[in-house]
């Protein structure tokens, strides 16, 4: 007999962010984990588009009952101390973060790599996962 259990589709969810080269392209929500993806253009501050990375104790927080919900794996990006260097500042690097499953009660949350953090850090607020923005996503 098959499990079916529910995953939910988040397409560019409203969020407030710091970071202009970072865009957050979606979530997906499950019993068993939760996935952010990314996109990210190589800056133009430096000649060769510079490097990024992820630290590895990037972690997600639910804005209303403040409970932390730790980073499990990145794809396609590397972990601090790592860097992936790029190659020009047209470039784009495309990856995902999982997380611990959260709670259906849970709203709204926090992405933070690094608190105060700086401008570079990859720190997004009131991530909405509400009903109004949400598809329903059948997984097997």
């Amino acid at each position: 007999m098959r499990n079916i259990s529910q995953s939910y589709l988040y397409n560019s969810p409203k969020h407030a962010v710091r970071n202009d080269n970072l865009q957050l392209l979606r979530i997906i929500r499950s019993t068993a984990f939760l996935r952010i993806d990314f996109g990210y253009h190589a800056t133009d501050f430096y000649s060769r588009g510079g490097w990024v990375d992820i630290s590895p104790d990037t972690f997600i927080r639910d804005t209303k009952t403040k409970v932390c919900f730790t980073m499990l794996r990145a794809e396609n990006i590397p972990l601090a101390p790592q860097h992936l260097h790029f190659k020009s500042t047209n470039e784009w690097l495309y990856f995902s973060l999982y997380f611990e499953p959260l709670p259906e009660s849970t709203l709204q949350i926090d992405l933070i790599e690094s608190e105060p953090g700086k401008t570079t850090d990859f720190n997004f607020y009131k991530i909405q996962l509400n009903k109004l923005n949400q598809l329903s996503l059948k997984a097997i």
